[in-house]
């Protein structure tokens, strides 16, 4: 089993710093967004992921492995505060 590397920024907030989350590849998306809400005290439903230059991730994204994410989008995110941001 090989370890990923996804890089999470937020756009809202203060933490402005560029999250590195350590995954396997074979554990879904939405286990790695959870942990990284917590870490910026978000609760998941109100994340939105968005991958550089482009819309908000949908439901069906959240289902699929770090590996499957990784290939389709890269391993750059922005987190979104829904929140905050309507």
């Amino acid at each position: 089993m090989s370890l990923r590397i996804l890089h999470f920024t937020p756009t809202v907030g203060t933490h402005k710093e560029i999250i590195p989350f350590e995954s396997p590849g074979t554990v879904k998306f939405q286990k790695a967004v959870n942990e990284i809400g917590k870490k910026l005290s978000l609760a998941l439903e109100n994340i939105a992921v968005c991958p550089p230059g482009g819309a908000a991730m949908i439901d069906s994204d959240y289902t699929l492995t770090v590996d499957e994410i990784i290939e389709r989008y890269g391993d750059r995110f922005r987190i979104i505060n829904r929140g905050v941001v309507g």
